[in-house]
């Protein structure tokens, strides 16, 4: 990761690894088949992409950029069935 991708890679991955604050799971009342352990791996490296791909697009962007940092993490989150296996 570039010096100046540092701080956008750990706030992108930061904003996905807060899907384990929603009300829902934090009292027990929907799970998931993973934990944050499960994910962290994959949420870094897929934080880097993000990244890398947000810079290019704004760099071509003219005019205002409005987006949401967890992106649509969290429903993909939410639809995960069985336990990730990691990079790859």
């Amino acid at each position: 990761v570039q010096d100046g991708h540092g701080k956008k890679t750990r706030l992108v991955q930061e904003s996905y690894m807060s899907f384990f604050n929603h009300i829902s799971l934090r009292h027990g009342w929907r799970k998931v088949p993973f934990g944050r352990r499960d994910i962290e791996e994959l949420t870094q490296c897929a934080s880097e992409i993000v990244v890398k791909i947000r810079s290019s697009l704004d760099a071509r962007a003219k005019g205002i950029i409005l987006r949401k940092l967890s992106g649509s993490s969290h429903d993909y989150l939410w639809g995960i069935q069985h336990p990730p296996k990691g990079i790859l």
